[in-house]
């Protein structure tokens, strides 16, 4: 009982802080949206990068009762599954990390998973991953779970994901 009272309350504190208000989607206009796709779903609306290949790191937003959210997603495309509970992004000496309340594991193939989380991200942490995406490293990507795995942000999931950012700039009240 402890550990889902904790784990409501991580929630709630993820989800309240990750939320700004937003202005209606109605104000960004076709040029703003030319490199996004996006979908609604009765009062939900979700903002993606057009991509054709799904990266590792990837970012939406999403607008609900006139509230904005960011949300980070890892997808971990492997043999067998790492049940990640952290990631970490490390840069320019400086460290970002944030904890995955949940992963879904999904079927890829017969020998392969699709292993799968999506975080609300706080208007703190946009901030940093501002700064992060600044850095003259490398953005060396570490999911933390067994095994522990790590990576570096391509310039392709970068430019993806300043491109967010500077919509949810855009969007935010």
């Amino acid at each position: 009982m402890k550990k889902l009272l904790l784990f409501t309350l991580l929630f709630i504190t993820i989800v309240t802080n990750g939320q700004a208000n937003s202005k209606p989607f109605n104000s960004l206009t076709d040029k703003d949206l030319k490199k996004f796709t996006y979908s609604e779903n009765q009062s939900v609306i979700k903002i993606f990068n057009k991509t054709d290949n799904p990266d590792v790191v990837s970012q939406y937003l999403e607008i609900k009762n006139n509230f904005l959210y960011f949300h980070s997603v890892i997808e971990h495309k492997y043999s067998k599954t790492i049940r990640f509970k952290k990631v970490i992004f490390q840069y320019d000496d400086k460290k970002i990390e944030y904890i995955i309340p949940k992963t879904n594991v999904k079927s890829w193939s017969l020998h392969y998973f699709i292993e799968e989380s999506d975080v609300i991200i706080s208007s703190e942490m946009v901030v940093r991953f501002k700064e992060m995406l600044d850095a003259k490293s490398k953005i060396e990507v570490t999911l933390v779970g067994d095994p522990e795995v790590k990576f570096y942000l391509s310039n392709k999931e970068k430019k993806y994901f300043k491109r967010m950012l500077e919509l949810y700039d855009k969007l935010k009240k």
